[in-house]
């Protein structure tokens, strides 16, 4: 599986990010790293960094599950009247990808039902109705990051999978990934944030994993493990640049080239 090493990570964040790292930035994004590691659904280190970008897009780059803020009627009148299609019944916005509607924390139940996490202290076994008795379960970051990486790789929120728009051997579709979780809201901004996590992914990556084997929509792929290999690059040293993209015009590009001089012959020796 994948592994980072956390230094190099850390030390190129800020400049990579432009984001700030502060203490709680720093637990939260290590909280997410440490789960990657353990995550054998994910082996590209597109898909993950199409995942942070989505999980700082949505929790306001606190990169933690967090509550869905209510609009202000006066000074943004339009969401705050989408909001009110959902928000009295309770089940607003929650966690990493900012759940919303009864079914989708109905469904989020089904999907999760039979695992077991802990919740302030205690061992909670979830069934296909308890997001709906708990809603407030989803700001568990546990409990959040499970419904985040399987709702993207299994297309539990639009239909719409990773799968879909990174696969191995061709570029990755940032910009349209958006559809995963809300259309193309904010699509660009979106993607140039992947790229920059591609990156900053790639700098710090220490483990090497051969491609994953193809597995049924929303099943778990097999995996197939390579000698782990260390990198020797220490932090300063700058990662190598994204792969060309046709989408989004953000993405990097590779320098272009200068074609190569032609040598032309020599001239003949003058006799002696």
């Amino acid at each position: 599986m994948l592994a980072f090493d956390r230094a190099r990570f850390f030390a190129d964040f800020a400049a990579r990010t432009r984001v700030a790292l502060t203490p709680a930035r720093r637990d939260s994004i290590d909280f997410l790293l440490g789960r990657f590691e353990q995550d054998a659904g994910f082996t590209m280190v597109r898909e993950l960094a199409y995942v942070l970008a989505t999980i700082q897009w949505e929790t306001g780059a606190t990169f933690a599950p967090i509550r869905e803020r209510r609009a202000n009627p006066e000074k943004n009148p339009k969401l705050h009247a989408l909001q009110q299609r959902y928000w009295p019944s309770g089940y607003f916005g929650r966690g990493y990808v900012q759940l919303t509607w009864d079914y989708n924390y109905r469904n989020a139940g089904q999907k999760l039902a039979g695992e077991k996490f802990r919740v302030n202290g205690a061992t909670v076994a979830i069934t296909p109705t308890t997001f709906l008795q708990h809603p407030d379960y989803l700001l568990d970051p546990a409990i959040s990051y499970r419904i985040a990486s399987r709702g993207m790789r299994e297309g539990w929120f639009t239909g719409k999978r990773l799968s879909q728009f990174i696969t191995e051997g061709t570029a990755p579709d940032y910009h349209n990934a958006r559809k995963i979780i809300n259309g193309l809201d904010r699509a660009a901004e979106i993607a140039a944030l992947a790229n920059s996590y591609e990156l900053l992914l790639r700098g710090a990556l220490t483990t090497a994993v051969a491609p994953r084997a193809t597995a049924p929509a929303g099943g778990a792929a097999s995996l197939s493990r390579t000698t782990p290999r260390s990198r020797s690059a220490p932090p300063s040293v700058a990662p190598p640049p994204a792969p060309r993209t046709r989408r989004p015009p953000t993405s990097a590009t590779p320098p272009s080239r200068t074609p190569a001089r032609k040598r032309g012959k020599k001239p003949p020796r003058p006799p002696r």
